[in-house]
């Protein structure tokens, strides 16, 4: 408020009038230390510093935007006016693990703002992954791969991931830590037929991790191999056929064994046995019996592991039964040079 008096000539002022009020202009917002606080996966208060300004009649326009320039349009910007308190302004509903840059205007109570002032950057935190799904990667059985969702965290989001053969990632297990810019964890190298657990956590663009999740596979085991010897103790109605683990523990795959008549192992074949899966030691082998005489038979096996996923089948060749003996037999002597010999024929046999 303004107020004026006139002097005479010995500087006696006469009676002050009023003559008008004024206001000062509101002063442009100076950063804060700290200038962010709070900061969740959606959310951060952002404080600045009102430089003299009445916290009770100035109010501010807040800006949050993932564009530096703020420009016009940028999918992820949040602008708000606060109410004459301060000096601090909540921001919510962002997305996670994203940067955002922050500038703000101070006006008084005639509506008249200060040019805009940028008070730097801070980022959301970082949010778990989500849709964890194993995919089979064929064709070894020592390798997996894990494929998760990115939910909303923002482009470019790195992800860390452990890999164990313990389910806390520790208790003497090996760890391996992968670092990938991607979706997805491809690790080869592995034990056949073991279970592996898998976490994977977001990282923050500023270093730190969201909470890790978690999921477990079984590796697959081998395909069987041939063994030096794959049929023995072959009879007219048996044999065993072996065949090498390769590589399968001992106590915890098992095997489907198959003998067929058919090469192609077609079904509803009527010479055939399948054998359901079974332990089979540490030099594998299963006997057959009830088989038909002088049959050519065919061989395949595959392995299992103790999460009942089978490997392929391996064919590992074929065996003919014995024939019957003939029944009957006698020989005639038709003179000093010359014989016959005559026998009952037995059925599937040649002679």
């Amino acid at each position: 408020y303004a107020f004026v008096a006139a002097l005479n000539s010995v500087g006696a002022p006469s009676p002050y009038r009023a003559i008008g009020s004024t206001l000062t202009p509101a002063a442009l917002p100076l950063a804060a230390v700290p200038g962010f606080a709070g900061n969740g996966q959606t959310s951060f208060t952002a404080i600045w510093d009102p430089d003299g300004n009445p916290l009770s009649i100035t109010t501010y326009t807040v800006e949050a935007s993932t564009s530096p320039a703020f420009d016009a349009g940028t999918q992820f910007s949040v602008a708000f006016d606060t109410v004459p308190d301060g000096p601090s302004a909540s921001f919510t509903g962002l997305q996670p693990n994203t940067i955002y840059f922050f500038r703000i205007r101070a006006r008084d109570f005639r509506g008249i703002e200060t040019p805009y002032s940028e008070l730097g950057s801070t980022s959301t935190l970082p949010s778990p992954p989500s849709l964890l799904n194993f995919v089979a990667v064929e064709p070894t059985a020592d390798a997996i791969q894990l494929d998760w969702s990115a939910g909303s965290n923002g482009p470019g989001t790195g992800f860390r991931a452990n890999v164990s053969t313990s389910a806390v990632f520790g208790a003497g297990a090996s760890v391996t830590t992968h670092t990938v810019f991607a979706n997805f964890l491809s690790t080869a190298g592995l034990v056949v037929n073991t279970t592996y657990y898998l976490r994977v956590a977001a990282i923050g663009n500023d270093g730190s991790l969201s909470a890790f999740v978690a999921a477990s596979t079984p590796t697959r085991a081998n395909v069987p191999t041939a063994s030096a010897e794959t049929f023995a103790a072959v009879g007219q109605s048996s044999f065993t056929a072996l065949w090498n683990r390769n590589g399968n523990h001992i106590s915890i795959t098992t095997y489907t064994v198959h003998v067929s008549s058919a090469s192609d192992f077609n079904t509803g074949v009527f010479d055939e046995v399948l054998f359901p899966p079974a332990p089979a030691g540490a030099n594998p082998a299963a006997s057959f019996s009830g088989l038909n005489p002088a049959v050519t038979y065919y061989f395949r096996v595959n392995a299992v592991s103790h999460a009942g996923s089978a490997s392929p089948f391996a064919v590992l060749g074929a065996t003919s039964t014995r024939a019957l003996a003939p029944a009957s037999p006698s020989a005639q002597t038709d003179s000093v040079s010359s014989m016959t010999v005559t026998w009952t024929p037995v059925a599937a046999a040649g002679y």
